[in-house]
């Protein structure tokens, strides 16, 4: 198994997973957030070359994460798709595949922005929700106050760029804060937005071999267009 970290939540005990999961050990729930499905396709329609097989890993991704938890329940905090599916496209046999061979995994999806492209969604057994409350916690797209629990969101794609040495490494971070906490972009074809914790605040940069603790003031300020945020 990669990197994991225990960490609180809400007085919740939760793992966070150095492949930008995290996992909910006493609902067996798995969380995740901005797979993005299909990006590389929407590209190619417009005519942009970019290689094929993004969905396949980020498919067996997902695929590697539940054989190792086992979870009972999936749940995406939106953007499970990145835009509208045209027809029968040949990335959604990765998610067919992987949707049958965990058939009885409840697969929770909160719509994101890009999810809402798509007039009409591919029934895979999955259940799609405004948001999702699943006591301590609320499950949004876009991060956000809500008095009914601890918000886990993403939307933002959270990152920290350092540099040193005159060298750049930007690397994905789970942002947790006061009344909610910021997954990173799960699929591998993302961008990411800058952030820096606020004071009480805290990041984690993650990768498959370390999950790290940021000192405060790491990485760069977040910019007042980060709600309308569209990776």
């Amino acid at each position: 198994m990669a990197s994991a970290l225990p960490i609180d939540l809400a007085g919740t005990a939760c793992l966070l997973d150095g492949r930008r999961a995290l996992h909910w050990h006493a609902a067996q729930t798995l969380v995740l957030a901005d797979v993005h499905l299909g990006k590389g396709e929407a590209f190619r329609r417009q005519g942009v070359a970019i290689p094929s097989g993004h969905t396949q890993a980020d498919c067996d991704a997902i695929a590697a994460l539940l054989d190792d938890y086992r979870p009972q329940r999936l749940v995406v905090c939106g953007d499970l798709f990145h835009d509208r599916i045209q027809g029968d496209e040949g990335w959604l046999a990765a998610l067919q595949a992987l949707c049958h061979r965990h058939r009885q995994l409840a697969f929770d999806v909160v719509l994101g922005n890009h999810d809402r492209k798509s007039a009409a969604l591919p029934d895979l057994g999955m259940h799609w929700h405004a948001e999702l409350v699943l006591p301590p916690f609320v499950f949004h797209h876009e991060p956000q106050s809500d008095p009914r629990g601890y918000v886990l969101a993403g939307h933002l794609h959270p990152v920290v760029r350092l540099r040193g040495m005159g060298d750049a490494l930007r690397l994905p971070v789970f942002w947790q804060r006061a009344e909610q906490a910021v997954l990173p972009a799960f699929g591998s074809f993302t961008g990411g937005m800058a952030v820096e914790a606020a004071a009480g605040e805290r990041l984690y940069a993650l990768s498959e071999s370390s999950i790290t603790p940021l000192a405060a003031g790491t990485g760069a300020a977040l910019s007042k267009g980060a709600s309308r945020c569209v990776f």
